[in-house]
């Protein structure tokens, strides 16, 4: 299964669209799976793997909240200063997590 890298842009943009409206206090929903999954508080820390994400959470101004972003993250210019976890297709899981 091949998927275009239009697809996934257009996939994590969506996914961003979704995610912005959350509550301040938390978020409750149910996975694909069918397991429920809540977090307690909304995250603080965003790990981009897609340099496109990039672009749209610097245009949202959450670029305090970045922490991490792929070595092909070239833009904007301040992405360039985020640590980097690797690549999207071969992130460094340990530097995501930390």
């Amino acid at each position: 299964m091949k998927y275009s890298v239009k697809s996934i842009h257009f996939v994590c943009l969506l996914l961003v669209c979704l995610l912005a409206p959350l509550p301040v206090s938390g978020a409750i929903w149910t996975d694909a799976v069918q397991r429920r999954v809540e977090l307690p508080e909304l995250p603080q820390r965003i790990v981009s793997l897609v340099p496109s994400v990039t672009e749209v959470l610097f245009a949202l101004g959450l670029e305090k909240r970045i922490v991490g972003v792929t070595s092909f993250c070239t833009y904007p210019e301040q992405a360039r200063n985020k640590p980097q976890v690797g690549g999207y297709s071969s992130p460094n899981l340990e530097a995501v997590t930390l």
